[in-house]
């Protein structure tokens, strides 16, 4: 059975507030890239090692346990497949306690506050200006 034409549920703009008929579907996932993952999972790497690094240069007494799993880490960055299952989960634990631990200082919170990462302000000569100053 179909409804009235005008009246259709596909038709009604309710329908859309309410999220049935007529609402687009998003595409089904077309598949893993292991190349994407690994690569991921290097950059994770790479930032806990980053907070890591701050925390210490900023006098934090970061766990001897945290700092032996990052560094165990740092020698994934050299694989070219994705290391095991229980590598990552290792890592993973590690860089959960090192977040928890320098929470609400996050990799983020570094590179918008760093004029490393920010863009370049021209007058005569480039000078880095990172995201967070330029408010101000």
């Amino acid at each position: 059975m179909s409804d009235p034409p005008g009246t259709g549920s596909k038709l009604n703009p309710l329908n859309w507030f309410r999220g049935s008929v007529g609402r687009p579907v998003p595409p089904a996932p077309v598949g893993i890239n292991p190349a994407n993952d690994l690569e991921r999972f290097k950059q994770e790497i790479r930032d806990a090692r980053e907070l890591m690094d701050f925390a210490i240069a900023n006098g934090q007494p970061v766990d001897d346990d945290i700092i032996t799993g990052i560094q165990n880490a740092e020698d994934l960055l050299t694989a070219t497949a994705m290391p095991s299952s229980g590598a990552r989960t290792k890592f993973e634990k590690v860089y959960r306690d090192l977040a928890r631990f320098m929470a609400p200082v996050t990799v983020e919170t570094l590179h918008a506050t760093s004029d490393r990462y920010g863009s370049t302000f021209l007058l005569f000569f480039r000078i880095p200006i990172s995201e967070a100053s330029r408010f101000f």
